[in-house]
């Protein structure tokens, strides 16, 4: 049973490296992602993601969004994706891995008093604790050269955009469930059909990569209370440059061309 590093000697480095060698002894387990978007939801805010604005916590924002990023969380309608987050975020398990916003970056856009209330209700055992952004940021680079050649020795299923050619990436994939826009919303009967593929396939340690936005979470605490014999990961958009069809891209990834540098978050 794997554990995540801890204070005082906590860092991004250390927990990936935990990372990698649970995936390469092939040591299942899952890691959700908590990042801003997740935050917000779980504490109620408005959170829309349209093709030229965001509206997020009743502030509008000038933005240029791709197909697959677009989405909107309603607070007054949309009470069961809520409900469903948060129970993922209150879940604790042995090899559940939760990664969450930290201080140096989300706090300083929505305030430490949300970082702080995230952390009391993921719990205090910070070996199942780490960064939402572990596997990108200043860590993208050592995921795309390190951890996607272990992934490509799995068997790997993925949930990703209906816009995704898998075909016609890199990967080997046994087999591919599709989103839509806002599928934190509109997708949420996958995730009895994830269950019931593994159940009737017999699927035993796969690896099972979500980008499904704040679905993913949904979808990794459910699978991983159903059947703890495969691992699933929050892939975000980590492997958006590596499948042809998905537009959107990050900040972070400009680390891979050498035009930007990132410093090691803070726990």
């Amino acid at each position: 049973m794997a554990k995540m590093s801890t204070p005082m000697d906590k860092t991004p480095d250390k927990d990936f490296a935990i990372i990698k060698a649970m995936l390469k002894s092939r040591e299942n387990f899952s890691f959700a992602r908590f990042s801003d978007g997740e935050l917000l939801v779980c504490n109620n805010a408005e959170v829309s993601m349209q093709p030229q604005y965001n509206f997020i916590g009743g502030s509008t924002f000038e933005a240029d969004n791709a197909k697959d990023d677009v989405k909107h969380f309603d607070p007054k309608v949309h009470t069961d994706t809520r409900r469903r987050l948060v129970n993922s975020l209150l879940y604790n398990e042995d090899n559940y891995f939760k990664g969450l916003n930290c201080y140096c970056c989300t706090g300083q856009m929505w305030g430490p008093h949300l970082i702080e209330r995230e952390r009391t209700l993921a719990g205090f055992d910070v070996g199942n604790l780490t960064w939402a952004n572990v596997l990108i940021n200043s860590n993208y680079k050592k995921f795309v050269e390190e951890i996607i050649p272990v992934l490509k020795t799995r068997d790997l299923y993925m949930v990703v955009n209906e816009v995704a050619d898998i075909e016609a990436s890199e990967f080997d994939v046994k087999k591919s469930f599709r989103v839509g826009e806002n599928c934190m919303v509109n997708d949420i009967g996958l995730i009895d059909e994830i269950k019931d593929y593994i159940d009737s396939k017999n699927v035993k340690d796969g690896v099972f990569l979500i980008a499904a936005s704040s679905l993913s979470n949904m979808i990794i605490h459910e699978c991983h209370m159903h059947n703890r014999e495969n691992t699933y990961i929050d892939i975000g958009s980590s492997l958006n440059p590596f499948l042809p069809g998905v537009e959107s891209r990050r900040e972070y990834m400009k680390q891979l061309d050498g035009s930007l540098t990132m410093e090691s978050c803070r726990w």
